[in-house]
């Protein structure tokens, strides 16, 4: 017989999109709208799809930036992918990872 942890649930079931409408990069105001988002509509282990609408900048600066959201909120032991305007990947938390100075 396997005994399985409660902890060991997760709860992938569900997505949580976001999009974020931007004709530049990404600034601190749009972290904040984001992580306001997050906080009240996403939880632990849901899906995040995080698009980027708008942007005219070049793919690879694009890619960073998403790369930066992944960092902050994404699990690394799950998949993750980015692609085009495109972030999807398991949510960590609904708050963001901290960063060390």
């Amino acid at each position: 017989m396997i005994m399985l942890s409660p902890f060991a649930y997760a709860d992938m079931d569900y997505v949580c999109d976001y999009s974020m409408y931007t004709e530049t990069s990404i600034t601190n105001d749009h972290y904040a709208e984001f992580n306001k988002y997050i906080k009240n509509n996403c939880e632990r282990n849901n899906i995040l799809n995080m698009k980027l609408i708008g942007s005219q900048l070049p793919l690879d600066i694009l890619n960073q930036q998403l790369l930066e959201f992944s960092s902050l909120y994404c699990r690394f032991d799950r998949n993750r992918d980015i692609k085009r305007k495109l972030l999807s990947c398991v949510l960590y938390d609904n708050k963001p990872r901290s960063t060390i100075q």
